[in-house]
């Protein structure tokens, strides 16, 4: 298993560093409302007291013109956790998370940047690991921003049937049911190729929710854990000892802020690295990234 890890990570740097070329000797070729395939990669991770959750990612898209384009992309998650003091529910596990399609809508305003997104994912996920719910899933996001001077303050809000990963918090599990989210915050621009920003979100849920954990091991009782049953640090840490959890609202309920610093050491490569306070699940997270986008302008990646 350790020696496909590295096979893996072998090939991603191997396909950054391509990439890392391709500009420079495609720049002066491109223009900034150029239409065609673009190709991504990134390796994200975090590391919290439950587990540390790695994602790789590749992926490629079209851009039909600079008010839509399309990526699709496959992720592969590495997961270690030390949670139980049963020897045989901790350790490494690793597999493919949900392929989606994600489709992006940019209407030209004045001053304002608005994106609104909506992701599809295929439950190719293994359920018994947590990378999927063995569902479908869909999540519309709406994101507006303007800059003043070295100032992007921003607003997301969004809807959806799963609580999505994002570049700060990757949950130590994958959720099934409705829940809207909300991220209000600001980027500041140090220099030309360096930023910081800081965030608070919320995520409220509503329904039904079902949590498959991705810190712990599916047992052979296989049937699901209503939450008021289970065990762990309060209701919302329940995935830290059950595998599959039935609840209310409450299990998925979520707030807290971020804080993050964002390198450019090119116009199409990102280095990242911040920290995630989770209030509801009493959880310190600090998470990385490490990531390419190489699209038909070569415009520099905007975060968020």
């Amino acid at each position: 298993m350790l020696d496909r890890c590295c096979r893996i990570l072998t090939c991603l740097f191997v396909v950054l560093s391509l990439c890392r070329a391709i500009p420079c000797v495609l720049a002066s070729e491109s223009t900034p409302d150029a239409t065609g395939f673009t190709f991504h990669s990134a390796i994200q991770g975090s590391a919290n007291s439950s587990a540390q959750v790695n994602r790789l990612e590749a992926g490629a898209g079209y851009v039909f013109n600079p008010k839509f384009a399309i990526d699709l992309g496959l992720p592969f998650y590495f997961v270690n956790s030390n949670l139980s003091t049963d020897p045989t529910q901790n350790g490494f596990r690793s597999g493919l998370g949900n392929a989606f399609v994600n489709f992006k809508i940019t209407p030209t305003l004045a001053d304002w940047r608005y994106v609104s997104s909506l992701t599809a994912t295929a439950p190719t996920g293994d359920t018994d690991k947590g990378f999927s719910t063995g569902r479908v899933t869909v999540d519309w996001n709406n994101a507006i921003s303007r800059s003043f001077s070295r100032f992007t303050p921003f607003v997301k809000l969004g809807v959806g049937n799963t609580i999505s990963d994002t570049n700060f918090f990757y949950r130590p599990f994958s959720s099934l049911g409705l829940v809207g989210h909300f991220e209000l915050g600001t980027t500041y621009l140090l220099a030309r190729s360096v930023s910081v920003g800081a965030s608070a979100y919320s995520v409220v849920p509503s329904g039904e929710q079902k949590i498959y954990s991705r810190v712990t091991k599916q047992q052979n009782d296989t049937s699901q854990t209503p939450a008021s049953n289970a065990s762990g640090q309060g209701a919302g840490r329940a995935f830290e000892t059950n595998h599959v959890i039935l609840n209310d609202p409450g299990l998925a309920r979520d707030h807290g802020f971020a804080t993050w610093l964002t390198i450019y050491p090119s116009s199409t490569m990102y280095l990242q690295t911040g920290y995630h306070r989770s209030a509801a699940y009493s959880l310190n997270t600090f998470f990385f990234g490490v990531g390419l986008q190489l699209d038909p302008g070569h415009k520099r990646i905007k975060h968020p």
